[in-house]
């Protein structure tokens, strides 16, 4: 529902002069059943059912206003025109529309609100009749009236009374200091390193340390210097006569048949095996 301010209304607002404006008050709403395109040389709802005080009225930021009537007379009717009136009878701004803007019958009493906002009209200078309405404060049992958060008061998080925006929401970041929002950060972002304003997930966690895992083959060439090597691939890693690796260590057993080419012996080992060859060949020389 767009309201159009009229040539009468902005006439009140705006001096002839143009170098300054002229309080004007709001003090009535007006409903009718008039069924048209609205314009700004209108005067007058075209069929006025009634015209009822505001119960309550304020700027609300932004070039915004929001007034209110209530009716509870056991009178039924449907609106499809609205009027805001000026104290001394003045149409400010009118709209209508083919739908119905609300229906009333005997028994229900009407509250109807509008939030209008006016891009070319200072609302500032804008007052309001008498108000004796009051909307209660929101709380979490009740529903009510609230303020919203700065950005500032928003990061803060120490307020209990206002209320967050979607906007405001984003500008709560998380840092080292503070709870909040946090984006995540890709495979590559982590494996890259730099990024310190975003969280890892597990997922990609794992995915960047998978890369950076040696393969067997990374592993037997051994040429990488930013790949770590995993248990597995490691125990794969065995030496030759061309290539260093593990090793596994011989018994003194093995090493007594001499017949093992893949086990290494220890000096303990060695020991053990010459000891025994010594005494086997003295136990020889003996029986001779």
């Amino acid at each position: 529902m767009k309201m159009v301010v009229t040539k009468v209304g902005r006439q009140a607002i705006v001096n002839a002069g143009q170098t300054g404006t002229n309080a004007v008050t709001i003090s009535h709403i007006g409903v009718g059943e008039g069924k048209y395109t609205p314009s700004e040389s209108q005067t007058a709802l075209t069929e006025e059912i009634k015209r009822l005080p505001i119960i309550e009225g304020g700027g609300t930021g932004d070039g915004a206003i929001h007034v209110a009537m209530q009716d509870a007379d056991a009178q039924a009717y449907t609106v499809y025109e609205v009027g805001i009136f000026l104290a001394d009878g003045t149409l400010f701004a009118v709209c209508s529309q083919t739908e119905p803007v609300v229906q009333k019958t005997k028994a229900t009493e009407l509250l109807l609100a509008l939030d209008v906002t006016f891009a070319d009209v200072d609302v500032k200078s804008i007052q309001f009749g008498d108000v004796s309405f009051d909307n209660a404060a929101a709380t979490t049992a009740n529903a009510g009236v609230v303020q919203l958060a700065t950005d500032d008061e928003a990061k803060a998080g120490t307020d209990s009374q206002k209320a967050l925006t979607p906007a405001a929401m984003t500008a709560v970041t998380a840092t080292t200091e503070r709870r909040g929002l946090i984006a995540l950060i890709t495979t590559g972002e982590v494996v890259e390193g730099t990024d310190d304003q975003k969280a890892v997930t597990s997922a990609a966690l794992k995915a960047a340390v998978d890369a950076r895992a040696a393969s067997l083959a990374e592993a037997l060439r051994g040429v990488s210097a930013d790949k770590f090597i995993t248990p597995s691939v490691l125990r794969q890693v065995t030496a030759t006569n061309g290539r260093l690796g593990l090793v596994e260590l011989a018994t003194e057993e093995e090493a007594v048949r001499g017949i093992d080419e893949t086990h290494v012996l220890t000096p303990a080992t060695a020991a053990a095996l010459f000891a025994r060859l010594i005494n086997d060949w003295v136990a020889g020389k003996g029986g001779e």
